[in-house]
């Protein structure tokens, strides 16, 4: 059997409207693709810091 590991990536929306409600648009705007770039990346310990985002491992079996 052959195991692979991935990771997910969860984004909360009530979460980031808490989060960024006194930013204005351009500074949310920037937060998101920040965010995007850091998923793109796999930088999963730093997409850890941000309250609205949440990891969990998803595993693939093959028989």
């Amino acid at each position: 059997m052959n195991t692979e590991s991935h990771k997910q990536v969860w984004f909360n929306p009530p979460k980031f409207w808490s989060a960024t409600e006194k930013m204005s648009k351009q500074e949310a705007d920037t937060l998101m693709e920040k965010v995007y770039a850091l998923a793109e990346k796999h930088e999963f310990e730093q997409l850890r810091q941000f309250g609205f985002i949440s990891i969990s491992e998803v595993r693939d079996h093959d028989a």
